[in-house]
């Protein structure tokens, strides 16, 4: 039995939203999750490559965050394997991690092109006729609400590694308010981050 909900706002299955909002899926704003590729790397001496192309470590998304530094050096002979940059105005999610942290994700605010993802982290493409606001999108996928239904749709028999399958996190529903709205509440969020 559904309380009484105040004027203006509607009963979904993402909860009580505005009149206006709409509901979809994942997968009705994000084209595809692309992933990078594993490859060998160092963590320690930095300097004893002469090269700038690091691979991002699973840590580099936390809480809505992207963390650049979160990267370890990339072995010379594997550099040439590496694919997949960090592009601006994208969302990176973490789809194997430990029960905790799977589903973790960050939002990714400019290029990186010496930055690479290994294969346990998705780049979102969105789609063509984009009405989503990354940056709004990423502050819905790290709340405490998405964070457990992250966590509740992870899979994996081991104890201390998780998966998410590219099907069941675009299945997920999702609030959508109009685009200019998504872009104010961005806008708000990120100035009380700062």
């Amino acid at each position: 039995v559904h309380m009484e909900v105040r004027p203006g706002y509607k009963w979904t299955e993402v909860g009580v939203i505005p009149q206006d909002w709409g509901v979809g899926q994942l997968s009705h704003v994000i084209a595809t999750l692309e992933a990078g590729v594993s490859v060998n790397s160092v963590d320690e001496e930095r300097r004893i490559y002469p090269h700038d192309e690091c691979i991002l470590k699973t840590s580099a998304v936390t809480a809505g965050k992207f963390l650049p530094i979160e990267c370890k050096k990339i072995a010379p002979h594997d550099v040439p394997r590496a694919r997949l940059n960090p592009r601006a105005d994208t969302i990176i999610i973490s789809r194997m991690n430990t029960p905790d942290l799977v589903g973790e994700s960050g939002y990714v605010a400019e290029d990186y092109p010496h930055l690479f993802l290994p294969d346990r982290l998705w780049m979102t493409a969105f789609r063509p006729d984009n009405q989503v606001s990354a940056r709004w999108l990423s502050y819905v996928l790290s709340s405490t609400d998405y964070r457990s239904r992250l966590r509740e749709i992870a899979t994996g028999t081991s104890g201390t590694m998780k998966n998410i399958s590219k099907g069941s996190l675009l299945q997920l529903p999702i609030p959508l308010p109009p685009l200019p709205e998504q872009r104010a509440i961005a806008t708000v969020l990120s100035d009380v981050d700062a």
